[in-house]
């Protein structure tokens, strides 16, 4: 196996990591109902997008309701093998 010719020092370490910092999303309000929501994306309260209808409200209800599921849903504990 090949050995590094020169060890990486702390500064060029932190140089190239000065770009994983998390960046603050965003927000905007709907128009219609005036929750914040991400831009460009539909609003998940009332499903529209730019001023038309474009989800429905039972496919709104449908997605909340499968996010609640899957959020509470306990994990899955590994059986103990004898």
């Amino acid at each position: 196996m090949s050995v590094p010719a020169q060890r990486r020092t702390a500064a060029h370490r932190r140089r190239r990591q000065s770009h994983n910092a998390l960046k603050h999303k965003s927000l905007t309000t709907c128009d219609k109902c005036g929750t914040k929501k991400l831009p460009h994306i539909a609003c998940a309260v009332c499903g529209t997008y730019r001023g038309r209808q474009v989800l429905t409200a039972a496919s709104v209800r449908q997605a909340r309701n499968a996010k609640k599921t899957t959020a509470a849903r306990p994990a899955k504990k590994e059986t103990e093998r004898k």
